[in-house]
């Protein structure tokens, strides 16, 4: 896997996408890790609704999430 972003063509507006969870996932990407937008908020996203959470999936471990983040998550 590159660290190259991808360019999707989404199938709704990239404004529904909730900034953090964005930044979340591209700061998981830069450390080398995959990381995914899942669940009800994509389902949201594609039903044309608005999602009232985000959840990221990711392949690095919570310590390897703790160290991407400075700390600033919790366990």
């Amino acid at each position: 896997m590159g660290n190259a972003p991808r360019v999707l063509d989404l199938p709704f507006s990239s404004k529904k996408l909730d900034r953090r969870a964005v930044s979340v996932v591209r700061q998981l990407r830069q450390a080398g890790h995959e990381a995914y937008l899942v669940g009800g908020c994509v389902r949201d996203l594609l039903l044309g609704l608005s999602p009232k959470d985000f959840d990221i999936t990711t392949s690095a471990t919570p310590q390897q999430v703790r160290r991407v983040f400075n700390r600033r998550s919790q366990i």
